[in-house]
C-alpha cells in the first residue's frame, strides 16, 4: 500500500490502482485497504459502494484516523448527493476522531456553509 500511495503522488494513478488490486486480493477486508479502494470508487462515482465498504470499516475498527477516514468517505459521498443534512452529521463525527485532518476540515466548512449552519460553528 506504501508503494501504491507513492505512485497515486507521482501521478501515476494506474500503477497505483494495480498495487491497490493486488492488496485487496490479498486481504479484501483490511480497513487501509478498503478505505483507499473507496477513495478511488468516489472519483468513479460509484457512491453506493463507498459508503458500504467504509459503513463496515467504521463499524469494525478501533483506530480513530480509519475510521475517521471511513467517515469522511461517506460524508463526501452525501456531500456530491446534496444530502447535506447527512453529509454534516458524517462530517461532523468524522472531525472529532481526527480533528487536524485537513480535506475533512474544508469540506466540512464548505456543507456548513451549504446548509446555512454556519451560525453553530465555534
Amino acid at each position: 500500500m506504501g508503494l501504491a500511495t507513492l505512485e497515486q503522488n507521482a501521478g501515476r494513478v494506474q500503477s497505483a490502482m494495480e498495487k491497490v488490486a493486488k492488496a485487496y486480493e490479498i486481504d479484501p477486508n483490511h480497513p487501509f485497504v478498503q478505505t483507499t479502494l473507496a477513495n478511488h470508487l468516489f472519483y468513479t462515482g460509484s457512491f453506493g459502494a463507498v459508503k458500504k465498504m467504509c459503513t463496515a470499516v467504521a463499524e469494525r475498527v478501533e483506530n480513530r484516523e480509519l475510521k475517521a477516514e471511513a467517515g469522511f468517505q461517506i460524508a463526501r459521498c452525501h456531500h456530491v448527493e446534496k444530502k447535506y443534512a447527512e453529509a454534516l452529521k458524517s462530517y461532523a463525527e468524522a472531525n472529532v476522531l481526527a480533528p487536524s485532518h485537513t480535506l475533512l476540515n474544508f469540506r466540512y466548512a464548505q456543507v456548513l456553509f451549504a446548509s446555512s449552519t454556519c451560525h453553530d460553528v465555534d
